[in-house]
């Protein structure tokens, strides 16, 4: 149902994704049953804690960082020139 969301660009499963959405899933999931058995016992809704908060975002911070280093990486990769080949000197004629 979901399996191209933990799909990497590679075609592999990423585990930083797997262990992001359930993370969040986790979070979600917890809040909900709260404020299920809260307003059943007639307390009114669960607030979202902050610190709940700063958890979600420092998942969802550890993915977004771990994309663009490993974009960074693939770029840096591919301006690199291939074995065998050699850079243009002053000598060739480059600039």
């Amino acid at each position: 149902m979901f399996g191209g969301i933990f799909q990497g660009s590679d075609g592999s499963v990423s585990t930083t994704r797997v262990v992001t959405v359930l993370s969040v899933a986790v979070v979600l999931g917890i809040y909900i049953v709260q404020n299920i058995i809260s307003m059943h016992a007639g307390k009114g809704y669960v607030d979202f804690p902050a610190n709940t908060v700063m958890v979600l975002l420092v998942t969802l911070g550890a993915k977004v960082g771990q994309h663009i280093s490993e974009n960074a990486f693939k770029e840096k990769a591919s301006m690199e020139p291939a074995e065998g080949e050699k850079e243009p000197t002053a000598a060739d004629g480059a600039k």
